[in-house]
C-alpha cells in the first residue's frame, strides 16, 4: 500500500487567537486536500492508522471550542471527515452509503457529536476531581446549592447553568456549554458511581443512538 499526500495537514497551533474564539479559522487549520492512494488488499488497516494520525486526531484536538459553533463551521469539518472515510473505504464522492460507512463500519461520530462527547467527558472528569481547578469551578451540582437541594434536578445530579449575556460567545464557553451538555445526558450516565471507562463507552453508545 502506498499513499500520496497532495498537501500536508497543517498542525493545529493555539487556535484561540482571541478570547472571542475565531472559530472560522479552526476548520481552515485542518486543511486536508484529499489524499489519493494506490492500494492492495492488505492496506486497509495501515490507511486507517494514517488517517487517524493526520486527520481525526486533529479534528478532535481542542474541538470543545466548537460548542454552539455555526453550522457552516461544523459542515466544513464534517466534509473533512467524510473525505477521510471515502479515502479509507476507497469509494468516490458520489457513492451512496456514507452514513453507514461512518457509523457502522468506522464507528465515527459526526462533528457535533464529537464536540458533545469531549464536553461530557471533561465534565465527568471535573466531577471526579480529575481536571484542573479552572474547569472544575464551573461544574457545580444543583444539590450543592443550599436553596436548590429540594429541586428535582438536584436528585438527577444535574449542574447549574449560568446565565450568559452574550448570545454569540457566552453560550460557547465551557461554563455554559459543559453543564448544558451534561444536563442533556440520560440519568444513568449522570450517576456518580459510573466510572470513566464505563462512562465513555456508554456515552458513545448513547450518541450513536441519535443516528
Amino acid at each position: 500500500m502506498s499513499a500520496y499526500i497532495l498537501q500536508a495537514v497543517r498542525p493545529l497551533s493555539a487556535l484561540i487567537e482571541y478570547i472571542g474564539l475565531q472559530k472560522d479559522s479552526y476548520a481552515t487549520e485542518i486543511d486536508m486536500s484529499l489524499l489519493f492512494a494506490r492500494h492492495d488488499s492488505s492496506g486497509f488497516e495501515s490507511l486507517k492508522i494514517l488517517v487517524h494520525a493526520f486527520v481525526t486526531s486533529r479534528v478532535d484536538y481542542c474541538n470543545s471550542v466548537l460548542a454552539s459553533a455555526p453550522k457552516m463551521i461544523n459542515d466544513e469539518l464534517q466534509r473533512v471527515l467524510n473525505a477521510a472515510a471515502r479515502l479509507i473505504s476507497f469509494t468516490s464522492k458520489y457513492d451512496r452509503g456514507l452514513s453507514a460507512l461512518l457509523h457502522d463500519e468506522l464507528h465515527w461520530l459526526e462533528i457535533s457529536q464529537r464536540v458533545q462527547y469531549k464536553l461530557a467527558v471533561t465534565v465527568h472528569r471535573c466531577l471526579r476531581n480529575q481536571a484542573p481547578t479552572y474547569l472544575t469551578d464551573y461544574c457545580v451540582l444543583v444539590s450543592d446549592i443550599a436553596g436548590r437541594r429540594h429541586l428535582r434536578s438536584a436528585s438527577r445530579h444535574q449542574l447549574t447553568v449560568p446565565r450568559v449575556r452574550c448570545s454569540t460567545f457566552g453560550c460557547c464557553s465551557f461554563a455554559s456549554a459543559g453543564p448544558t451538555v451534561w444536563n442533556s445526558l440520560p440519568n444513568s450516565l449522570r450517576n456518580p458511581t459510573v466510572g470513566p471507562e464505563q462512562f465513555r463507552h456508554s456515552l458513545k453508545t448513547n450518541l450513536f443512538a441519535c443516528f
